[in-house]
């Protein structure tokens, strides 16, 4: 006799999950097609397009890029991934770098040592740089709390330059860290940096809790007047009201007391943004 059960959701899921790995090896085009769907269905049952999001309005007042005349960019670095939009010629203007998450792309790190500047570049999740450059320090310790591999980013600051230097860089590409690591560190450690070139991670987090992530952002808008405002299009985007959410956003920081003029609202020269993935469309912010 045939013996019918009850099959639980969870299997369901690990069953379905199985076949689709299978189907994934002979038809990925498919797969991938049958994923979209159904991550479709399922944001639908979440209902993200009715849901409150009181915290949209911080988002795009912390978010909102000016110009300022007294702060012309470019681009320095990769032309894709692993490049920042920094103010021409900002080795004139500060004392060094913290670069703070290289993985296997320094191009940015090479350039600024090229231009004169001291870097000292933090990773703990490589052994060594990429590419070597008489000017730049390597620290295989990261950013995070877990000594001795992982230190805050006032640790950092000081390892590099000393406890009382300013005028600095910072570059942190921290895969998600930065977002402690920010809330935790104090004003006088981030009034340090005259410019902060930050890739911000994991912002689709905001839907389902956006305290530690409104709370940073307003802090550095406190701070800080962002200057270039550019979409990873590499990351996930939700759809919500008014407003498309990336996942990952690379924004460049100018310290307030820098600046001398009020600036005018608008995003730093297209020509400077660049795809993160050049084989994927580009993204732009909708709040821009």
């Amino acid at each position: 006799m045939i013996k019918l059960g009850f099959i639980s959701p969870r299997n369901r899921i690990r069953a379905s999950g199985r076949r689709i790995v299978r189907g994934t090896l002979n038809r990925p085009d498919v797969q991938v097609l049958r994923l979209q769907r159904k991550i479709e269905v399922l944001e639908s049952l979440v209902d993200l397009a009715s849901r409150e999001h009181a915290w949209k309005a911080e988002f795009v007042e912390a978010l909102t890029p000016y110009q300022f005349s007294e702060v012309p960019l470019e681009r320095i670095g990769s032309i894709h991934d692993g490049g920042y939009i920094l103010p021409f010629g900002v080795e004139t203007s500060v004392r060094g770098v913290v670069s703070v998450g290289v993985g296997s792309n320094v191009d940015a790190d090479v350039v600024l040592a090229e231009r004169g500047l001291r870097v000292h570049a933090w990773d703990h999740t490589v052994p060594g740089l990429p590419k070597n450059h008489a000017n730049i320090t390597f620290h295989e310790i990261g950013l995070g709390e877990d000594a001795p591999s992982l230190l805050p980013l006032e640790a950092l600051t000081a390892g590099s330059f000393g406890s009382d230097a300013e005028h600095l860089v910072l570059m942190l590409d921290a895969e998600g860290a930065e977002w402690k690591a920010l809330a935790q560190a104090t004003d006088e450690t981030l009034q340090r940096f005259g410019v902060v070139a930050v890739e911000l991670h994991d912002m689709g987090n905001l839907i389902l809790d956006p305290g530690l992530q409104i709370s940073v952002l307003q802090r550095l808008y406190s701070l800080f007047v962002p200057v270039a405002v550019h979409i990873n299009n590499h990351a996930a985007q939700w759809v919500l009201p008014g407003l498309v959410l990336p996942d990952a956003l690379e924004v460049t920081y100018v310290n307030r007391r820098r600046l001398q003029s009020k600036g005018l609202a608008g995003n730093a020269p297209s020509e400077l943004f660049s795809p993160c993935c050049p084989d994927l469309d580009e993204a732009f912010p909708s709040w821009i």
